[in-house]
């Protein structure tokens, strides 16, 4: 698993687009400085001065991407383009910090449809129950 250096190192492959949900995800695990080396702020000074991280374990990250999984997989099953694509990216950088060989290439071929690929690749591998016939692909 990436350590919280390696992260920020990388942090331009793995920032998402939009809100940057995975920087915000990532925001506890990490100080207030290095929040900042990825190009997040606190809404106020009061805000930075008072934030503790977190540990960074494998097991967190874990929680983290089964919740953005079962979220994303939700999505996707009803067709929530935005909602679907914003969660297959922070699900692919889960996959990367964590070196699982699940992270793919996002490209159009690998999120179509709708990120499903990704969402039951992960879910498979790690055990987590998905129910493949709730997505029906209106094409």
């Amino acid at each position: 698993m990436l350590t919280i250096d390696q992260i920020i190192s990388r942090y331009d492959e793995l920032r998402t687009t939009l809100e940057d949900r995975l920087g915000r995800r990532l925001a506890k695990y990490m100080t207030a400085e290095q929040i900042n080396q990825i190009g997040l702020t606190f809404e106020d000074e009061e805000e930075a001065k008072n934030h503790k991280p977190i540990p960074l374990t494998e097991e967190a990250v874990l929680e983290e991407l089964k919740r953005d999984t079962l979220f994303g997989w939700e999505k996707a099953v009803n067709h929530r383009g935005l909602s679907s694509s914003m969660m297959f990216e922070v699900v692919n950088g889960w996959c990367v910090i964590l070196e699982n060989g699940l992270d793919v290439e996002p490209t159009d071929e690998n999120y179509a449809p709708y990120g499903t690929p990704l969402f039951l690749a992960v879910a498979k591998h790690y055990g987590w129950e998905i129910d493949e016939t709730e997505y029906e692909d209106e094409e």
